[in-house]
Protein backbone atom coordinates (compact mmCIF):
# COMPACT_ATOMS: atom_id res chain seq x y z
CA UNK A 1 0.00 0.00 0.00
CA UNK A 2 1.72 3.28 -0.95
CA UNK A 3 0.48 6.75 0.86
CA UNK A 4 0.09 9.69 -0.88
CA UNK A 5 3.58 11.07 0.26
CA UNK A 6 4.85 8.37 -2.37
CA UNK A 7 2.67 8.26 -5.22
CA UNK A 8 2.48 11.86 -6.45
CA UNK A 9 6.75 12.17 -6.82
CA UNK A 10 8.09 10.57 -9.46
CA UNK A 11 11.71 12.00 -8.25
CA UNK A 12 11.49 9.36 -5.54
CA UNK A 13 12.44 6.40 -7.76
CA UNK A 14 15.51 8.52 -8.53
CA UNK A 15 16.46 10.22 -6.16
CA UNK A 16 16.50 8.24 -2.19
CA UNK A 17 18.45 10.87 -0.63
CA UNK A 18 16.03 13.53 -1.52
CA UNK A 19 12.88 11.06 0.15
CA UNK A 20 14.96 11.11 3.38
CA UNK A 21 15.58 15.18 2.94
CA UNK A 22 11.56 15.82 2.52
CA UNK A 23 10.62 13.39 5.66
CA UNK A 24 13.55 14.83 7.52
CA UNK A 25 13.05 18.70 6.67
CA UNK A 26 9.54 19.21 4.25
CA UNK A 27 6.88 18.54 6.88
CA UNK A 28 5.90 19.67 10.50
CA UNK A 29 4.34 17.37 12.48
CA UNK A 30 2.93 19.92 15.51
CA UNK A 31 3.81 17.70 18.81
CA UNK A 32 2.19 18.79 22.10
CA UNK A 33 4.06 18.20 25.26
CA UNK A 34 2.72 14.74 25.89
CA UNK A 35 3.86 13.51 22.23
CA UNK A 36 7.26 14.73 22.83
CA UNK A 37 8.27 13.34 26.29
CA UNK A 38 10.61 10.34 26.94
CA UNK A 39 9.42 6.63 28.08
CA UNK A 40 10.89 6.50 31.79
CA UNK A 41 9.63 3.82 34.51
CA UNK A 42 7.46 5.21 37.15
CA UNK A 43 8.59 6.37 39.94
CA UNK A 44 5.01 5.70 41.75
CA UNK A 45 4.97 2.55 40.80
CA UNK A 46 7.84 0.68 39.59
CA UNK A 47 5.67 -2.22 37.56
CA UNK A 48 4.57 0.28 34.74
CA UNK A 49 5.62 3.20 32.24
CA UNK A 50 4.84 6.38 31.95
CA UNK A 51 6.13 9.68 30.10
CA UNK A 52 7.88 12.07 31.46
CA UNK A 53 4.84 14.43 31.38
CA UNK A 54 4.05 12.44 34.04
CA UNK A 55 1.12 10.47 32.02
CA UNK A 56 0.90 6.61 32.04
CA UNK A 57 2.11 4.55 28.70
CA UNK A 58 1.29 1.40 27.89
CA UNK A 59 3.26 -0.30 25.52
CA UNK A 60 1.15 -1.66 23.18
CA UNK A 61 2.66 -3.02 19.73
CA UNK A 62 4.68 -5.63 18.13
CA UNK A 63 7.90 -6.90 16.64
CA UNK A 64 8.71 -4.87 13.16
CA UNK A 65 12.59 -5.85 13.51
CA UNK A 66 12.94 -6.88 9.97
CA UNK A 67 12.05 -5.19 6.74
CA UNK A 68 12.08 -8.60 4.01
CA UNK A 69 9.85 -9.36 1.62
CA UNK A 70 8.59 -13.24 0.83
CA UNK A 71 8.58 -14.62 -2.59
CA UNK A 72 4.62 -16.27 -2.90
CA UNK A 73 4.68 -19.80 -3.21
CA UNK A 74 8.84 -20.44 -2.80
CA UNK A 75 9.51 -19.03 1.21
CA UNK A 76 12.25 -17.28 -0.47
CA UNK A 77 13.06 -13.93 1.70
CA UNK A 78 14.45 -10.82 0.16
CA UNK A 79 15.91 -8.34 2.37
CA UNK A 80 14.98 -4.55 1.86
CA UNK A 81 17.80 -2.55 1.29
CA UNK A 82 16.24 0.14 -1.01
CA UNK A 83 15.58 3.51 0.98
CA UNK A 84 12.52 4.03 -0.58
CA UNK A 85 10.92 0.92 -0.96
CA UNK A 86 11.68 0.30 3.10
CA UNK A 87 10.36 4.10 4.51
CA UNK A 88 7.19 2.73 2.21
CA UNK A 89 7.30 -0.23 3.73
CA UNK A 90 7.96 1.28 7.35
CA UNK A 91 5.31 4.03 6.85
CA UNK A 92 2.62 1.28 5.91
CA UNK A 93 3.63 -0.75 9.25
CA UNK A 94 3.34 2.84 11.86
CA UNK A 95 0.31 3.79 10.22
CA UNK A 96 -1.54 0.66 10.49
CA UNK A 97 -0.58 0.70 14.48
CA UNK A 98 -1.48 4.29 14.60
CA UNK A 99 -4.83 3.56 13.67
CA UNK A 100 -5.62 1.06 15.81
CA UNK A 101 -3.80 2.55 19.42
CA UNK A 102 -0.53 1.30 18.76
CA UNK A 103 2.38 3.03 20.17
CA UNK A 104 5.44 0.65 20.09
CA UNK A 105 7.70 -0.92 17.23
CA UNK A 106 10.81 -3.11 17.83
CA UNK A 107 14.01 -2.83 15.31
CA UNK A 108 16.92 -4.40 15.11
CA UNK A 109 19.96 -2.19 13.87
CA UNK A 110 21.78 -4.94 12.72
CA UNK A 111 19.38 -5.86 9.92
CA UNK A 112 20.01 -4.59 6.50
CA UNK A 113 17.98 -2.17 6.20
CA UNK A 114 19.49 -0.02 9.20
CA UNK A 115 23.02 -1.42 9.39
CA UNK A 116 25.43 1.31 9.46
CA UNK A 117 28.48 -0.74 9.45
CA UNK A 118 28.86 -2.54 6.40
CA UNK A 119 32.32 -2.92 4.35
CA UNK A 120 34.51 -3.34 7.51
CA UNK A 121 34.67 -2.47 11.16
CA UNK A 122 34.43 1.31 11.69
CA UNK A 123 33.25 2.03 8.18
CA UNK A 124 29.81 3.85 9.37
CA UNK A 125 27.64 4.73 6.12
CA UNK A 126 26.03 8.20 6.74
CA UNK A 127 23.73 7.83 3.64
CA UNK A 128 22.19 4.64 6.47
CA UNK A 129 21.94 7.16 9.69
CA UNK A 130 20.07 9.75 7.49
CA UNK A 131 18.15 6.82 6.73
CA UNK A 132 17.10 5.89 10.21
CA UNK A 133 16.78 9.30 11.14
CA UNK A 134 13.49 9.30 8.26
CA UNK A 135 12.39 6.47 10.14
CA UNK A 136 12.55 8.40 13.05
CA UNK A 137 10.43 11.28 11.70
CA UNK A 138 7.84 8.73 11.18
CA UNK A 139 7.92 7.46 14.27
CA UNK A 140 6.95 10.95 15.24
CA UNK A 141 4.41 11.68 12.80
CA UNK A 142 2.89 8.36 13.63
CA UNK A 143 3.49 8.06 17.61
CA UNK A 144 5.18 5.00 17.39
CA UNK A 145 8.58 4.94 20.06
CA UNK A 146 10.90 2.39 19.11
CA UNK A 147 12.99 -0.16 21.25
CA UNK A 148 16.34 -0.60 19.38
CA UNK A 149 17.87 -3.86 19.58
CA UNK A 150 21.86 -2.95 18.94
CA UNK A 151 22.73 -6.72 17.71
CA UNK A 152 21.77 -9.92 17.26
CA UNK A 153 25.06 -12.03 15.25
CA UNK A 154 26.19 -15.19 16.54
CA UNK A 155 29.10 -15.80 14.74
CA UNK A 156 31.67 -14.06 12.74
CA UNK A 157 33.42 -17.16 11.21
CA UNK A 158 31.70 -16.91 7.37
CA UNK A 159 32.95 -20.31 7.90
CA UNK A 160 30.85 -21.92 10.44
CA UNK A 161 27.48 -22.81 9.57
CA UNK A 162 24.20 -19.94 10.73
CA UNK A 163 20.63 -20.58 10.87
CA UNK A 164 20.11 -17.42 8.93
CA UNK A 165 22.66 -14.57 7.44
CA UNK A 166 21.32 -11.94 10.06
CA UNK A 167 23.36 -13.94 12.41
CA UNK A 168 26.75 -13.80 10.78
CA UNK A 169 28.66 -10.50 11.19
CA UNK A 170 31.83 -11.44 8.95
CA UNK A 171 33.09 -7.84 9.09
CA UNK A 172 34.57 -8.50 12.59
CA UNK A 173 36.37 -11.93 11.32
CA UNK A 174 40.14 -10.14 12.08
CA UNK A 175 43.07 -11.87 14.25
CA UNK A 176 41.88 -10.81 16.54
CA UNK A 177 38.94 -11.67 17.09
CA UNK A 178 38.78 -14.69 15.05
CA UNK A 179 36.04 -16.17 17.00
CA UNK A 180 32.60 -15.02 18.26
CA UNK A 181 34.16 -15.79 21.72
CA UNK A 182 36.72 -13.87 21.24
CA UNK A 183 34.53 -10.83 20.85
CA UNK A 184 32.74 -11.01 23.64
CA UNK A 185 35.29 -11.53 25.92
CA UNK A 186 37.64 -9.42 24.63
CA UNK A 187 38.64 -5.43 25.17
CA UNK A 188 38.66 -4.99 20.81
CA UNK A 189 35.03 -6.62 20.60
CA UNK A 190 33.81 -4.38 23.39
CA UNK A 191 35.11 -1.29 21.31
CA UNK A 192 33.26 -2.37 18.11
CA UNK A 193 30.00 -2.70 19.77
CA UNK A 194 30.28 0.56 21.86
CA UNK A 195 32.05 2.49 19.24
CA UNK A 196 29.16 1.72 17.23
CA UNK A 197 26.85 2.28 19.75
CA UNK A 198 28.08 5.57 20.21
CA UNK A 199 27.49 6.77 16.33
CA UNK A 200 24.06 6.53 17.41
CA UNK A 201 24.12 8.13 20.62
CA UNK A 202 26.01 11.15 18.96
CA UNK A 203 22.57 12.18 16.86
CA UNK A 204 20.02 10.33 18.82
CA UNK A 205 20.51 10.31 22.35
CA UNK A 206 18.02 13.14 22.73
CA UNK A 207 15.17 12.09 20.48
CA UNK A 208 12.03 10.99 22.56
CA UNK A 209 10.52 8.29 19.91
CA UNK A 210 13.33 5.99 20.99
CA UNK A 211 11.34 4.20 23.74
CA UNK A 212 15.17 2.34 24.31
CA UNK A 213 17.91 0.15 23.39
CA UNK A 214 18.20 -3.30 23.92
CA UNK A 215 22.06 -4.80 24.26
CA UNK A 216 21.62 -8.12 22.43
CA UNK A 217 18.81 -9.87 20.83
CA UNK A 218 18.33 -12.99 23.08
CA UNK A 219 21.95 -12.69 24.54
CA UNK A 220 22.17 -16.23 25.35
CA UNK A 221 23.47 -17.41 22.43
CA UNK A 222 26.45 -15.73 22.90
CA UNK A 223 28.96 -17.34 25.54
CA UNK A 224 29.91 -16.00 28.64
CA UNK A 225 26.63 -13.47 27.56
CA UNK A 226 26.10 -12.47 31.58
CA UNK A 227 29.20 -11.19 31.71
CA UNK A 228 29.88 -9.42 28.49
CA UNK A 229 25.80 -7.50 29.09
CA UNK A 230 27.50 -6.02 32.33
CA UNK A 231 30.70 -5.02 30.56
CA UNK A 232 28.64 -3.05 28.04
CA UNK A 233 25.47 -2.06 29.31
CA UNK A 234 27.04 0.41 32.22
CA UNK A 235 29.02 2.57 28.85
CA UNK A 236 25.54 2.15 27.15
CA UNK A 237 23.57 4.44 30.28
CA UNK A 238 25.94 7.02 29.83
CA UNK A 239 25.26 6.95 26.35
CA UNK A 240 21.58 7.62 26.09
CA UNK A 241 20.66 9.25 29.62
CA UNK A 242 17.34 9.68 28.28
CA UNK A 243 16.30 6.70 27.18
CA UNK A 244 15.82 3.27 29.16
CA UNK A 245 18.53 0.12 28.71
CA UNK A 246 17.49 -3.54 28.72
CA UNK A 247 18.71 -6.63 27.84
CA UNK A 248 16.90 -10.41 26.08
CA UNK A 249 16.91 -13.75 26.26
CA UNK A 250 15.86 -16.63 24.20
CA UNK A 251 12.23 -18.28 24.44
CA UNK A 252 11.66 -19.33 28.44
CA UNK A 253 10.60 -22.78 26.93
CA UNK A 254 12.49 -25.15 29.27
CA UNK A 255 13.11 -25.70 33.13
CA UNK A 256 16.76 -24.77 32.98
CA UNK A 257 16.59 -21.09 32.09
CA UNK A 258 15.20 -20.46 35.15
CA UNK A 259 18.32 -19.63 36.59
CA UNK A 260 19.44 -17.23 33.76
CA UNK A 261 16.13 -15.28 33.56
CA UNK A 262 16.22 -14.66 37.41
CA UNK A 263 19.95 -13.34 36.80
CA UNK A 264 19.18 -11.15 34.07
CA UNK A 265 16.21 -10.02 35.46
CA UNK A 266 17.26 -8.99 38.25
CA UNK A 267 20.40 -7.32 37.38
CA UNK A 268 20.29 -3.59 38.56
CA UNK A 269 21.43 -1.72 35.49
CA UNK A 270 19.10 -4.16 33.34
CA UNK A 271 15.90 -1.99 33.56
CA UNK A 272 13.08 -3.75 32.18
CA UNK A 273 12.48 -7.17 33.02
CA UNK A 274 11.46 -8.83 29.00
CA UNK A 275 10.37 -12.24 28.27
CA UNK A 276 10.57 -14.30 25.34
CA UNK A 277 7.86 -17.38 24.58
CA UNK A 278 6.91 -19.26 21.54
CA UNK A 279 4.03 -21.96 21.19
CA UNK A 280 6.38 -24.71 20.07
CA UNK A 281 5.69 -28.41 19.99
CA UNK A 282 9.93 -28.89 20.34
CA UNK A 283 9.54 -26.71 23.77
CA UNK A 284 10.71 -28.76 27.01
CA UNK A 285 7.88 -27.23 29.00
CA UNK A 286 4.99 -28.46 28.36
CA UNK A 287 2.61 -25.36 28.83
CA UNK A 288 4.55 -24.16 25.98
CA UNK A 289 2.69 -26.48 23.64
CA UNK A 290 -1.24 -25.54 25.21
CA UNK A 291 -3.66 -22.72 25.20
CA UNK A 292 -1.26 -19.20 24.40
CA UNK A 293 -3.62 -17.56 27.35
CA UNK A 294 -1.76 -19.73 29.74
CA UNK A 295 1.67 -20.07 27.95
CA UNK A 296 1.85 -16.04 28.12
CA UNK A 297 0.69 -16.34 31.76
CA UNK A 298 2.72 -18.61 33.32
CA UNK A 299 6.13 -16.52 31.69
CA UNK A 300 4.95 -13.39 33.15
CA UNK A 301 4.37 -15.31 36.69
CA UNK A 302 7.73 -16.44 36.30
CA UNK A 303 9.63 -13.02 35.82
CA UNK A 304 6.95 -11.89 38.61
CA UNK A 305 8.31 -13.98 41.07
CA UNK A 306 11.36 -12.70 41.21
CA UNK A 307 10.62 -9.76 42.54
CA UNK A 308 12.84 -7.26 40.93
CA UNK A 309 10.56 -4.05 41.31
CA UNK A 310 10.94 -3.73 37.27
CA UNK A 311 8.53 -3.37 34.41
CA UNK A 312 7.22 -6.73 32.57
CA UNK A 313 7.01 -7.00 29.33
CA UNK A 314 6.29 -9.89 26.84
CA UNK A 315 8.76 -8.50 24.26
CA UNK A 316 8.60 -11.60 22.00
CA UNK A 317 5.66 -14.24 21.18
CA UNK A 318 4.03 -16.07 18.41
CA UNK A 319 4.12 -20.13 17.09
CA UNK A 320 6.35 -22.01 15.67
CA UNK A 321 7.29 -25.32 14.03
CA UNK A 322 9.19 -27.40 16.00
CA UNK A 323 12.00 -26.33 18.08
CA UNK A 324 12.04 -22.66 15.94
CA UNK A 325 12.33 -24.70 12.86
CA UNK A 326 9.38 -22.17 11.33
CA UNK A 327 6.52 -19.92 11.22
CA UNK A 328 3.79 -22.32 12.74
CA UNK A 329 1.28 -24.10 10.17
CA UNK A 330 -1.56 -22.67 12.30
CA UNK A 331 -1.01 -19.21 10.65
CA UNK A 332 -2.29 -19.39 7.41
CA UNK A 333 -5.48 -21.25 9.44
CA UNK A 334 -5.98 -18.36 11.92
CA UNK A 335 -7.93 -16.62 9.45
CA UNK A 336 -9.45 -14.80 12.79
CA UNK A 337 -6.51 -14.09 14.58
CA UNK A 338 -7.07 -16.53 18.15
CA UNK A 339 -3.17 -16.70 18.66
CA UNK A 340 -2.76 -12.72 18.59
CA UNK A 341 -6.24 -11.94 20.55
CA UNK A 342 -4.50 -14.06 23.20
CA UNK A 343 -0.31 -12.73 23.15
CA UNK A 344 -1.98 -8.97 23.08
CA UNK A 345 -4.38 -9.57 25.96
CA UNK A 346 -3.09 -12.50 28.81
CA UNK A 347 0.27 -10.97 29.46
CA UNK A 348 -1.25 -7.43 30.51
CA UNK A 349 -4.07 -9.38 32.31
CA UNK A 350 -1.04 -11.40 34.52
CA UNK A 351 0.32 -7.82 35.17
CA UNK A 352 3.04 -6.66 32.29
CA UNK A 353 3.57 -3.42 31.67
CA UNK A 354 2.08 -3.80 27.93
CA UNK A 355 0.25 -6.03 25.86
CA UNK A 356 2.47 -8.90 24.39
CA UNK A 357 4.43 -8.37 21.65
CA UNK A 358 4.13 -10.56 18.06
CA UNK A 359 7.17 -11.45 16.41
CA UNK A 360 6.01 -12.60 12.85
CA UNK A 361 4.64 -9.29 12.10
CA UNK A 362 4.76 -10.19 8.20
CA UNK A 363 3.81 -13.77 7.86
CA UNK A 364 1.28 -13.40 10.20
CA UNK A 365 -0.41 -10.05 11.48
CA UNK A 366 0.62 -8.37 7.87
CA UNK A 367 -0.96 -11.54 5.49
CA UNK A 368 -4.05 -12.06 7.49
CA UNK A 369 -4.79 -8.59 7.77
CA UNK A 370 -4.83 -8.77 11.86
CA UNK A 371 -3.89 -5.26 12.50
CA UNK A 372 -7.45 -4.19 13.85
CA UNK A 373 -7.21 -6.63 16.91
CA UNK A 374 -4.38 -4.47 18.27
CA UNK A 375 -6.96 -1.73 18.29
CA UNK A 376 -9.32 -4.30 20.31
CA UNK A 377 -6.43 -4.46 22.98
CA UNK A 378 -6.42 -0.74 22.84
CA UNK A 379 -10.27 0.07 23.00
CA UNK A 380 -10.25 -2.48 26.72
CA UNK A 381 -7.64 -0.93 27.74
CA UNK A 382 -9.01 2.69 26.99
CA UNK A 383 -8.16 5.46 30.05
CA UNK A 384 -6.36 2.54 32.48
CA UNK A 385 -4.23 4.14 34.73
CA UNK A 386 -2.34 1.13 35.74
CA UNK A 387 -0.18 3.72 38.06
CA UNK A 388 -2.60 5.52 40.42
CA UNK A 389 -4.77 2.54 40.40
CA UNK A 390 -1.75 0.33 41.15
CA UNK A 391 -3.35 -2.74 39.37
CA UNK A 392 -2.65 -5.80 41.11
CA UNK A 393 -3.45 -9.08 39.09
CA UNK A 394 -5.89 -11.77 40.56
CA UNK A 395 -7.51 -14.71 38.66
CA UNK A 396 -9.64 -17.26 39.22
CA UNK A 397 -11.13 -20.37 37.30
CA UNK A 398 -14.68 -21.01 36.89
CA UNK A 399 -17.81 -23.05 35.52
CA UNK A 400 -21.00 -21.92 33.61
CA UNK A 401 -23.19 -23.86 31.70
CA UNK A 402 -21.23 -27.03 31.87
CA UNK A 403 -18.08 -24.72 30.19
CA UNK A 404 -15.12 -24.14 32.13
CA UNK A 405 -13.67 -20.43 32.20
CA UNK A 406 -10.53 -18.44 33.90
CA UNK A 407 -11.34 -14.72 34.67
CA UNK A 408 -8.34 -12.57 34.56
CA UNK A 409 -8.36 -9.49 36.74
CA UNK A 410 -6.55 -6.44 37.19
CA UNK A 411 -7.63 -4.31 40.22
CA UNK A 412 -6.95 -1.24 41.43
CA UNK A 413 -7.89 1.29 43.92
CA UNK A 414 -10.90 2.32 41.80
CA UNK A 415 -10.68 0.30 38.96
CA UNK A 416 -11.39 -3.27 38.25
CA UNK A 417 -10.90 -5.07 34.59
CA UNK A 418 -11.80 -8.41 34.07
CA UNK A 419 -10.69 -10.67 30.68
CA UNK A 420 -12.88 -13.82 31.34
CA UNK A 421 -11.49 -16.78 28.72
CA UNK A 422 -13.23 -19.60 27.76
CA UNK A 423 -10.92 -22.43 28.54
CA UNK A 424 -12.90 -24.38 25.95
CA UNK A 425 -12.10 -22.49 22.40
CA UNK A 426 -8.58 -21.73 21.86
CA UNK A 427 -6.00 -22.65 18.61
CA UNK A 428 -6.03 -26.53 19.13
CA UNK A 429 -10.03 -26.95 19.31
CA UNK A 430 -10.42 -23.84 16.54
CA UNK A 431 -7.88 -24.63 14.13
CA UNK A 432 -6.46 -28.17 14.37
CA UNK A 433 -9.81 -29.90 15.40
CA UNK A 434 -11.76 -27.65 13.21
CA UNK A 435 -14.39 -27.35 16.34
CA UNK A 436 -16.06 -23.67 15.83
CA UNK A 437 -15.68 -21.65 19.14
CA UNK A 438 -19.14 -21.83 20.59
CA UNK A 439 -21.61 -19.10 21.29
CA UNK A 440 -22.30 -18.83 25.11
CA UNK A 441 -25.61 -17.03 25.90
CA UNK A 442 -27.17 -15.36 28.83
CA UNK A 443 -24.08 -16.46 31.26
CA UNK A 444 -24.32 -15.31 34.66
CA UNK A 445 -20.45 -14.29 36.16
CA UNK A 446 -20.22 -13.80 39.48
CA UNK A 447 -17.56 -10.48 39.76
CA UNK A 448 -15.05 -10.21 42.79
CA UNK A 449 -15.39 -7.70 45.08
CA UNK A 450 -17.93 -5.57 42.68
CA UNK A 451 -20.16 -3.43 44.37
CA UNK A 452 -21.06 -1.09 41.40
CA UNK A 453 -24.85 -1.09 40.03
CA UNK A 454 -23.56 -1.34 36.91
CA UNK A 455 -20.82 -2.82 34.25
CA UNK A 456 -18.90 -1.71 31.05
CA UNK A 457 -18.80 -5.23 29.04
CA UNK A 458 -16.70 -4.96 26.15
CA UNK A 459 -16.30 -7.33 23.31
CA UNK A 460 -12.91 -7.75 21.58
CA UNK A 461 -14.45 -9.84 18.53
CA UNK A 462 -17.27 -7.81 18.07
CA UNK A 463 -15.82 -4.32 19.00
CA UNK A 464 -18.97 -3.69 20.63
CA UNK A 465 -19.30 -2.53 24.23
CA UNK A 466 -22.87 -2.11 26.23
CA UNK A 467 -23.27 -1.49 29.78
CA UNK A 468 -25.15 -3.64 31.90
CA UNK A 469 -26.44 -3.94 35.40
CA UNK A 470 -25.24 -5.45 38.12
CA UNK A 471 -27.23 -7.95 40.47
CA UNK A 472 -26.15 -9.41 43.84
CA UNK A 473 -22.29 -8.65 42.15
CA UNK A 474 -23.00 -10.93 39.47
CA UNK A 475 -23.49 -9.85 35.71
CA UNK A 476 -25.79 -11.75 33.26
CA UNK A 477 -24.08 -11.11 29.62
CA UNK A 478 -26.36 -11.72 26.38
CA UNK A 479 -24.15 -13.40 24.02
CA UNK A 480 -20.24 -13.85 23.59
CA UNK A 481 -17.18 -15.94 21.88
CA UNK A 482 -14.07 -16.94 23.12
CA UNK A 483 -13.53 -14.26 25.56
CA UNK A 484 -15.18 -10.52 27.21
CA UNK A 485 -13.96 -7.55 28.92
CA UNK A 486 -15.52 -6.24 31.76
CA UNK A 487 -14.90 -2.79 33.73
CA UNK A 488 -16.65 -0.94 36.91
CA UNK A 489 -15.60 2.12 38.87
CA UNK A 490 -16.02 1.68 42.72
Amino acid sequence: MKSTFFRSHFVFRIFPAFLILLILFGSSFSLNAKEAAFVRISKENPNYFELSDGSPWIAIGVNLCILREYEPGTGKVRMVDDTEEGLRKIEFYFRKLSENGGNYARIWLGSPFFEIERDHQGNYKKEILDRFAAVLKLAEKYGIRLKLCVEQFRQINPEVKVQTPLFLKKIYYTTPPSTVGEFVSSDLGKKYYLDRCRVFADRFKDNPWIFGWEVWNEVNCLPSHYKWTKKVIGPLHEMFPNHLIMQSLGSFDRENHTEMYEKMVQMPENEVAQVHRYLDPGAQLAICKGPMDKLAVDMVDRLRSYHSGKPILATEMGAVKKSHSGPSELYPLDREGILFHDILFAPFFAGAAGSGHCWHWERYIEKNDLWYHIGRFSRAVKNVDPIREDLQPFRSPFEAQNASFMLYGLKGKTQTLIWIRSQADYWKTELVEKAPAKTYTELEFSLPGCKADQVLVYDPWTDQEETLPVKNGSVRIPKFKRSIVVRWSK
